[in-house]
Protein backbone atom coordinates (compact mmCIF):
# COMPACT_ATOMS: atom_id res chain seq x y z
CA UNK A 1 0.00 0.00 0.00
CA UNK A 2 0.99 3.45 -1.13
CA UNK A 3 0.93 6.13 1.72
CA UNK A 4 -0.55 9.67 0.83
CA UNK A 5 1.28 12.25 1.74
CA UNK A 6 -0.34 14.71 4.37
CA UNK A 7 -0.86 18.49 3.29
CA UNK A 8 1.01 20.51 6.24
CA UNK A 9 -1.78 22.64 8.09
CA UNK A 10 -0.60 26.27 6.96
CA UNK A 11 -1.89 24.83 3.26
CA UNK A 12 -4.76 23.63 4.53
CA UNK A 13 -5.82 27.10 5.93
CA UNK A 14 -5.45 28.88 3.06
CA UNK A 15 -8.52 30.56 1.67
CA UNK A 16 -10.25 29.67 -1.84
CA UNK A 17 -9.95 33.48 -2.32
CA UNK A 18 -6.41 35.45 -3.33
CA UNK A 19 -5.55 38.21 -1.01
CA UNK A 20 -5.33 40.71 -4.31
CA UNK A 21 -8.98 39.95 -4.99
CA UNK A 22 -9.97 40.96 -1.85
CA UNK A 23 -8.22 44.09 -2.12
CA UNK A 24 -9.40 44.88 -5.32
CA UNK A 25 -12.84 44.38 -4.13
CA UNK A 26 -12.72 46.67 -1.42
CA UNK A 27 -11.58 49.63 -3.72
CA UNK A 28 -13.99 49.55 -6.50
CA UNK A 29 -15.41 52.27 -7.63
CA UNK A 30 -17.97 53.55 -5.17
CA UNK A 31 -15.04 53.28 -2.31
CA UNK A 32 -12.28 55.22 -4.97
CA UNK A 33 -14.82 57.97 -5.47
CA UNK A 34 -16.09 58.27 -1.32
CA UNK A 35 -11.86 58.45 -0.97
CA UNK A 36 -11.64 61.38 -3.82
CA UNK A 37 -14.93 63.33 -2.29
CA UNK A 38 -12.65 63.43 1.31
CA UNK A 39 -9.72 64.88 -0.89
CA UNK A 40 -12.27 67.36 -2.68
CA UNK A 41 -13.32 68.10 0.33
CA UNK A 42 -9.91 69.14 1.75
CA UNK A 43 -8.68 70.75 -1.15
CA UNK A 44 -12.39 72.67 -1.00
CA UNK A 45 -12.33 73.94 2.49
CA UNK A 46 -8.62 74.71 2.08
CA UNK A 47 -9.32 76.44 -0.90
CA UNK A 48 -12.40 78.87 -0.11
CA UNK A 49 -11.66 78.60 3.70
CA UNK A 50 -8.85 80.65 2.82
CA UNK A 51 -10.70 82.70 0.57
CA UNK A 52 -13.39 83.65 3.14
CA UNK A 53 -10.26 84.65 5.69
CA UNK A 54 -8.94 86.81 3.59
CA UNK A 55 -11.47 89.02 2.09
CA UNK A 56 -13.70 89.26 5.11
CA UNK A 57 -10.83 89.59 7.50
CA UNK A 58 -10.41 92.94 6.60
CA UNK A 59 -12.13 94.68 9.54
CA UNK A 60 -10.90 91.57 12.10
CA UNK A 61 -7.75 92.29 13.81
CA UNK A 62 -4.55 89.79 13.33
CA UNK A 63 -5.58 87.19 16.31
CA UNK A 64 -8.92 86.81 14.78
CA UNK A 65 -7.27 86.28 11.15
CA UNK A 66 -5.01 84.11 12.53
CA UNK A 67 -7.48 81.49 14.59
CA UNK A 68 -9.67 81.56 11.73
CA UNK A 69 -7.23 80.11 9.18
CA UNK A 70 -5.74 77.57 12.03
CA UNK A 71 -9.39 76.40 11.60
CA UNK A 72 -9.65 76.02 8.03
CA UNK A 73 -5.93 74.29 7.80
CA UNK A 74 -7.19 71.95 10.51
CA UNK A 75 -10.41 71.17 9.15
CA UNK A 76 -8.53 70.31 5.74
CA UNK A 77 -5.99 68.49 7.51
CA UNK A 78 -8.52 66.38 9.48
CA UNK A 79 -9.87 65.62 5.78
CA UNK A 80 -6.65 64.50 4.26
CA UNK A 81 -6.12 62.33 6.86
CA UNK A 82 -9.44 60.76 6.71
CA UNK A 83 -8.81 59.88 3.13
CA UNK A 84 -5.26 59.19 3.32
CA UNK A 85 -6.96 56.37 6.27
CA UNK A 86 -9.22 54.62 3.79
CA UNK A 87 -6.65 52.87 2.47
CA UNK A 88 -6.22 51.10 6.03
CA UNK A 89 -9.98 51.03 7.47
CA UNK A 90 -11.83 52.26 4.75
CA UNK A 91 -15.59 51.89 6.31
CA UNK A 92 -14.04 53.89 9.68
CA UNK A 93 -12.02 56.70 8.02
CA UNK A 94 -15.53 57.18 5.63
CA UNK A 95 -18.32 57.15 8.67
CA UNK A 96 -15.58 59.64 10.00
CA UNK A 97 -15.25 61.66 6.99
CA UNK A 98 -19.48 61.97 6.55
CA UNK A 99 -20.36 62.35 10.15
CA UNK A 100 -17.74 65.35 10.31
CA UNK A 101 -18.68 66.58 7.15
CA UNK A 102 -22.00 66.41 8.17
CA UNK A 103 -21.23 68.69 11.70
CA UNK A 104 -19.43 71.34 9.65
CA UNK A 105 -22.52 71.78 7.22
CA UNK A 106 -24.82 72.03 10.34
CA UNK A 107 -22.57 74.64 12.25
CA UNK A 108 -22.20 76.42 9.16
CA UNK A 109 -25.80 76.65 8.75
CA UNK A 110 -26.29 77.75 12.63
CA UNK A 111 -23.58 80.59 11.71
CA UNK A 112 -25.40 81.49 9.08
CA UNK A 113 -28.08 80.14 7.43
CA UNK A 114 -27.53 81.00 4.34
CA UNK A 115 -24.59 79.02 3.71
CA UNK A 116 -26.91 76.13 3.33
CA UNK A 117 -28.13 76.43 0.24
CA UNK A 118 -24.52 77.81 -1.36
CA UNK A 119 -22.83 74.90 -3.10
CA UNK A 120 -25.71 72.80 -2.65
CA UNK A 121 -25.01 70.61 -5.79
CA UNK A 122 -21.60 70.15 -4.62
CA UNK A 123 -22.64 69.50 -1.03
CA UNK A 124 -25.08 66.36 -2.40
CA UNK A 125 -22.82 64.84 -4.69
CA UNK A 126 -20.06 64.59 -1.51
CA UNK A 127 -23.03 63.36 0.68
CA UNK A 128 -24.29 60.90 -2.29
CA UNK A 129 -20.51 59.75 -2.67
CA UNK A 130 -19.72 59.11 0.65
CA UNK A 131 -22.61 57.55 1.22
CA UNK A 132 -21.99 54.73 -1.58
CA UNK A 133 -18.43 54.42 -0.32
CA UNK A 134 -19.65 54.20 2.67
CA UNK A 135 -21.92 50.60 1.62
CA UNK A 136 -19.38 49.83 -0.28
CA UNK A 137 -16.85 49.77 2.57
CA UNK A 138 -18.86 48.05 4.91
CA UNK A 139 -19.45 44.75 2.43
CA UNK A 140 -15.67 44.99 2.12
CA UNK A 141 -14.82 44.82 5.60
CA UNK A 142 -17.55 42.10 6.24
CA UNK A 143 -15.88 40.22 3.51
CA UNK A 144 -12.72 40.51 5.02
CA UNK A 145 -13.58 39.19 8.47
CA UNK A 146 -15.70 36.63 7.03
CA UNK A 147 -12.63 34.96 5.62
CA UNK A 148 -10.26 35.85 8.88
CA UNK A 149 -8.36 38.27 7.10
Amino acid sequence: MEEVPQQNSAQAEKSIFDENELTRFSYDKHLLNARNAIFVVAGVQFFFGSIVVFTSGRNADAIDIIISLCLVLLTSLVFLLLGLWTKKKPYTAILVALIFYALLLLADAIYDPATLFKGIIMKIFIIVYLIRGLDQARDAQRLKEALGK
